[in-house]
């Protein structure tokens, strides 16, 4: 569930709507996955949306859906990027439904029905939904929000396309995905720590080469180029939201040598972190 503040309260919806902007140079966001549904609806600018092994370029017009624990990420193609993404936590949103349409929609879990990434059809048939979500996510009216949402995925279910290929595939996908969790976690939430390959396999009891090779095959980065990354978006955000020293970033970013932090960092921006700062912090 996700809590919004209205009129000063604290009120909880099982939809979240943001416009996100971005204008710095680089990656949108690193590979992650998740249990809530997602749509993209791009308004300016371009991107490529990878989601599992599927590059998507998304245009202005665009939506694209992201199902329930599927890796994606995303790296800008133009100088900055708008759009709109919704979020559904499906559990939460069919809690509570009719016994029929709970049933209906929880096709979508049990029997692995996944929705067409970008297609016309799902543009002329979201838009009028999504742009109900819109209205009433800016006035605060949650039942309309989420019962919008629910027409939405009954609408789109009936477009579904469902993978009966290969269960055993998707077994396999998932079970990885639990393998790799904890140490996606470690690299996420705890950059700051010593990370080597070694300790990033000893949590999934599973030899560094092994580990390695299914990290990538999952996540398309190298396990210590990802905490790179991570490093490298936190070391950004603090450039351009603080006014701490380099030293002291680079001490946070989880870089103890300031020297070594702005070589480290050139090599992923194309520039200093005293050039990036410059740059791109608005004051």
């Amino acid at each position: 569930m996700y809590e919004l503040s209205i009129d000063g309260k604290l009120r909880y919806a099982s939809i979240k709507i943001e416009q996100v902007t971005h204008v710095m140079p680089g990656i949108l966001f690193l590979p992650h996955w998740h249990h809530h549904l997602e749509f993209y609806r791009m308004i300016e600018g371009e991107m490529v949306l990878t989601v599992i092994d599927e590059a998507i370029r998304v245009k202005p017009g665009d939506i694209v859906v992201v199902n329930s624990n599927e890796v994606h990420s995303a790296e800008k193609t133009t100088p900055s990027v708008r759009f709109a993404l919704y979020q559904i936590d499906l559990f939460a949103l069919t809690d509570n439904l009719a016994d029929i349409q709970q049933k209906f929609l929880n096709n979508m879990f049990h029997q692995q029905h996944y929705f067409l990434r970008r297609d016309p059809v799902i543009r002329a048939r979201a838009v009028p939904f999504l742009e109900v979500m819109d209205a009433a996510w800016q006035v605060g009216d949650i039942p309309a929000l989420e019962n919008a949402g629910r027409l939405l995925l009954i609408e789109l279910l009936r477009q579904v396309k469902t993978k009966h290929s290969d269960q055993g595939a998707y077994k396999t996908y998932k079970h990885t995905l639990s393998q790799l969790k904890p140490t996606v976690s470690l690299m996420t939430y705890r950059y700051q720590e010593r990370i080597t390959l070694d300790i990033l396999a000893e949590m999934t009891k599973i030899s560094a080469i092994h580990y390695s090779r299914l990290f990538k095959g999952v996540m398309h980065y190298t396990p210590i180029d990802f905490l790179n990354q991570v490093r490298i978006a936190k070391a950004r955000e603090l450039l351009l939201e603080t006014d701490l020293s380099i030293g002291e970033i680079a001490n946070q970013a989880g870089l103890r040598d300031s020297n070594y932090f702005s070589r480290f960092f050139k090599h992923y921006s194309q520039m200093t972190p005293t050039a990036f700062r410059k740059k791109y912090q608005i004051l």
